[in-house]
């Protein structure tokens, strides 16, 4: 019998995560212009909103701790984490959930 790793939790791509914003993009517009703002106005309002929360997204989805577990999710991929590594690798490196992240002495 071959030996087969357990299933890895699916990473969620940044288009994936932001399809359901652009769905949601026309129905704010159209929430605000029944609210009673003009359609330039109410695509303003929802292009600042969408632009915040996908500034948001990449702030949490860029942090070096979710890079490099992103990165350990891969088949066959160990990251090394030197001692001089920011607080947040050396946390990852302690983590059991994230078996791939080892540290360095």
């Amino acid at each position: 019998m071959a030996d087969l790793d357990p299933p890895q939790e699916p990473i969620l791509e940044n288009d994936r995560a932001m399809g359901p914003f652009r769905i949601f993009a026309p129905i704010i517009i159209g929430w605000l212009v029944n609210l009673g703002l003009d359609s330039v106005t109410a695509g303003y309002v929802s292009a600042a909103i969408l632009a915040i929360v996908m500034a948001g997204w990449s702030f949490m989805s860029n942090r070096q701790a979710q890079q490099a577990r992103n990165v350990a999710r891969a088949p066959g991929v160990e990251v090394l984490i030197k001692p001089n590594a920011p607080e947040s690798l050396r946390e990852l490196a302690n983590d059991p959930t994230a078996p791939n992240v080892k540290k360095v002495i």
